[in-house]
């Protein structure tokens, strides 16, 4: 058992988590941004059937 046997899913792991919470930032900012520009659209948290 070599060290990259250790070291790449490591580094994999690390790297997805920062890129899934990047992308997690940019979709809540964006939410926010919608939320103010239309206030009354957003009184209750958008479901993923109102797009349906």
């Amino acid at each position: 058992m070599s060290a990259w046997d250790i070291v790449i899913p490591v580094l994999t792991l690390i790297v997805g988590a920062v890129g899934g919470f990047v992308g997690g930032v940019f979709y809540l900012r964006k939410q926010l941004e919608k939320c103010s520009a239309i206030p009354r659209r957003c009184r209750r948290w958008p479901s993923r059937w109102d797009t349906i």
